[in-house]
């Protein structure tokens, strides 16, 4: 069967009115955001604050909304100071951070107000109370991880189904953010999610208040098809509102996941529709590390890379820079394997090393599969080897920690390299 074309559509996934700390009523959110040109919009007031009648009036104002030309999302944020935000559209009911006196579609989640971790929320995601408001399914996000980074990023494989999406770029004006480096953070941890770019509007500008965009890749412009295109991860984040960009591998679109057959060919389609150029276009792998790269010579292109790739778990994604500055940055693809294991941070301490002391090197190694993992650890600095490399056993979806001393003994940079065999 052939495959449906996909058309690129445009809008804005976290949105706030005084139903919680933002301004104005869904009704207003959404015509706001249509007349700014938006193709689809979520109102997403923060959970705590949603009284049952405002659960009830979101949703009939997103479906009166919607029609051929628009889509609206009810969906909330759950907030939880110490250890981030989450977005999750569609879903029958919404979890509180607290108990909301009276409030019958509310599902107090324990443990969250006292800020040790998410763990109290991820339970609910996936328990029978947690139910899809149709058959379009729900998803989550993570939102403006440059705050708070979800227990720095520990991997719970048991929402993987519905936390498909993560904010690279939140807010507009003085508050926006632009968090590639929490992305890499996040896929080299683990999770495999899908690149959005969002205002979190909490004014009444809805749609004006900055160029920064969701775009998403789908055959039609329905609420089922924006639910199944943001599940299946057919995104990009761009602060150009007129960028299009789209990538597959090995025939596959961005968000995929595919075998590794030791070589992916990758179709990379980028285009601006006020005709601004873009000075670079990256691929990027595991760690943020750039491929390979190029320099469009028009406003439109097609780049087609093609690189040999190692056994097991990798990702990739592509990066546009435009000559202005605004960033575009796709969902990865993932390529399969049976090893999927990796370094993924080390530390310094003290944080500014010196030759008069010692410092403590520590390399965290983060095993994504479910059986342990025995593996070694080799560390270099400036190409010499530091000590002798250490072996560490790491237990199924956790961490280890390896230690090294070093004892510098020139002043001057200092370039570390981390290893595993």
């Amino acid at each position: 069967m052939a495959e449906p074309e996909m058309q690129t559509y445009f809008g804005d996934l976290h949105n706030h009115t005084s139903y919680s700390d933002g301004s104005g009523t869904p009704t207003q959110a959404l015509a706001a955001g249509e007349a700014a040109g938006f193709d689809f919009m979520a109102i997403s007031d923060h959970s705590y604050a949603i009284s049952d009648s405002e659960w009830a009036d979101t949703l009939s104002a997103v479906e009166t909304a919607t029609d051929a030309d628009f889509v609206g999302l009810r969906g909330f944020e759950y907030t939880q100071g110490a250890e981030g935000h989450i977005n999750v559209w569609n879903s029958t009911r919404h979890a509180t951070r607290a108990n909301v006196p009276g409030c019958t579609m509310c599902d107090f989640t324990p443990n969250l107000e006292a800020g040790v971790t998410v763990q109290g929320f991820y339970p609910w995601l996936v328990s029978a109370v947690n139910t899809p408001l149709d058959g379009a399914g729900e998803v989550m996000q993570f939102n403006h991880p440059g705050w708070i980074n979800f227990n720095d990023w520990f991997y719970h494989p048991e929402v993987a189904g519905i936390a498909r999406l993560e904010e690279v770029g939140n807010g507009s004006g003085t508050s926006y953010v632009f968090s590639e480096e929490e992305f890499i953070r996040s896929l080299d941890y683990g999770w495999k999610v899908g690149a959005t770019n969002n205002a979190d509007t909490h004014s009444t500008q809805w749609g004006t208040n900055g160029d920064n965009r969701t775009g998403v890749l789908m055959p039609e412009l329905t609420k089922a098809a924006l639910l199944e295109a943001l599940r299946q991860r057919r995104t990009f984040a761009t602060e150009d509102k007129n960028f299009s960009l789209s990538m597959k591998a090995n025939g596959a679109w961005m968000g995929s996941e595919i075998a590794n057959t030791g070589t992916i060919a990758f179709e990379i389609t980028g285009a601006d529709g006020n005709g601004e150029l873009a000075s670079l276009v990256e691929l990027i792998t595991d760690q943020g590390k750039t491929l390979t790269s190029t320099v469009p010579t028009s406003t439109s292109f097609i780049w087609e890379p093609e690189i040999n790739v190692s056994t097991g778990v990798h990702y990739f994604y592509v990066k546009v820079t435009q000559a202005d500055g605004d960033y575009i940055v796709s969902s990865p693809v993932w390529t399969l394997g049976t090893e999927d294991i990796a370094i993924t941070d080390i530390t310094i301490q003290p944080t500014i090393p010196t030759i008069y002391s010692p410092s403590l090197l520590s390399v965290r190694v983060t095993n994504r599969v479910a059986e342990p993992r025995t593996v070694t650890v080799s560390i270099e600095v400036n190409e010499v080897a530091l000590g002798t490399p250490k072996e560490v056993t790491v237990a199924g979806n956790a961490d280890g920690i390896v230690y090294f001393d070093w004892a510098p003994s020139i002043v001057g940079p200092a370039n570390v390299i981390a290893s595993l065999t």
